[in-house]
């Protein structure tokens, strides 16, 4: 259930929102339905309401998931993961964050022509809940014949004095039965790249 922050006020008289028995303050669910805090969903301390990010909110479900890597990369060559979502109900949702000690280009690209390696180990981010994704598998990229649809690319500017570094904090959702590529290429040997993947599985049939 997505959680939503939004107030609606259950009134005859919406303008003047007085205090009244007919009056409360609610959040939403993802079908729009109000949610009380006898729902468990709320945490009412006399006039506070204290709410979560939907993203946050994942981490607590057990839906959300992060790996990382440092690894050297030169001229010409290209560190790749694949993101191969599956036709289950559960629904990726990624975002990025990378640095390199040179200059890079950072693209996803969507229905590549890759052959695929071994599978990359995600953690789930509360310990709660099993490692296991639900929908997805996420792997290393040992060849690519095609890209695909571009979706996204950007070059970062670096030099071994001053790293340069890029984040995506609007997220991906990834479809149904669809393969996805995320590449970081270097035109420098020995380059030095920390990349990192985050996102979460949403099951709220939002996608």
């Amino acid at each position: 259930m997505a959680i939503t922050n939004r107030l609606v006020y259950d009134s005859t008289d919406a303008n003047t929102k007085a205090a009244s028995s007919t009056v409360g303050a609610y959040l939403l669910d993802g079908a729009g339905n109000a949610v009380t805090s006898t729902d468990g969903a709320l945490n009412v301390n006399a006039d506070e309401i204290a709410t979560l990010s939907h993203d946050h909110y994942e981490i607590h479900l057990g839906n959300h998931f992060s790996y990382n890597v440092t690894t050297l990369v030169d001229d010409g060559e290209y560190y790749g993961l694949y993101f191969s979502v599956g036709s289950g109900e559960a629904v990726p949702h990624i975002v990025w964050g990378i640095s390199a000690d040179a200059i890079v280009q950072v693209a996803l690209y969507e229905s590549p022509t890759i052959t695929t390696g071994a599978a990359v180990v995600t953690r789930n981010n509360n310990r709660n809940y099993s490692d296991t994704l639900q929908n997805v598998t996420i792997g290393l990229v040992t060849t690519i014949t095609a890209p695909g649809t571009e979706l996204y690319k950007e070059l970062i500017l670096a030099t071994n004095q001053t790293p340069g570094t890029t984040s995506r904090d609007n997220e991906f959702v990834l479809k149904p039965s669809t393969t996805y590529l995320l590449r970081v290429q270097s035109n420098t040997d020995g380059t030095v790249i920390s990349f990192r993947v985050s996102g979460y599985e949403s099951t709220d049939g939002v996608p």
